[in-house]
């Protein structure tokens, strides 16, 4: 897996004509949870951003098009790598433009659901320490 992304990359920084369709490839690979390859595909595009404003352009794209696809009202229903590797991408290259007003309808939803479930497990812990 790792080789596959080290040629990859060799193969995005030197061959333009191929460059959308490898990035959109290891885009669509970074759903698999399996040896951490969603997250070594999400830390790939975000190694190609930081190469150069045309590939922070391209990735940028190749990522708001997929958002749409990756994102889920559920927050357990989302892969890991993909909110993990969102929150990589977007603070390390201060970008926020690839969020759709649908993916942030989303994000607030998570929130809820993040702060419904600690007060669940805070209530849990009471209960236990009483």
């Amino acid at each position: 897996m790792d080789n596959f992304l080290q040629n990859s990359l060799i193969l995005i920084e030197n061959q333009q004509n191929i460059q959308r369709t490898l990035t959109t490839l290891i885009a669509n690979l970074s759903i698999i949870p399996h040896a951490n390859f969603g997250d070594k595909c999400l830390r790939t595009l975000n190694d190609l951003m930081s190469s150069g404003e045309q590939m922070k352009e391209l990735v940028s794209s190749i990522l708001e098009d997929n958002l749409e696809q990756w994102l889920h009202p559920n927050i357990n229903l989302v892969p890991k790598p993909i909110l993990m590797g969102l929150v990589l991408i977007t603070n390390e290259n201060e970008i926020t433009n690839i969020y759709s007003q649908d993916s942030l309808k989303y994000m607030s939803e998570w929130i809820k659901q993040v702060h419904k479930n600690k007060i669940k497990k805070i209530n849990l812990l009471i209960k236990f320490i009483k």
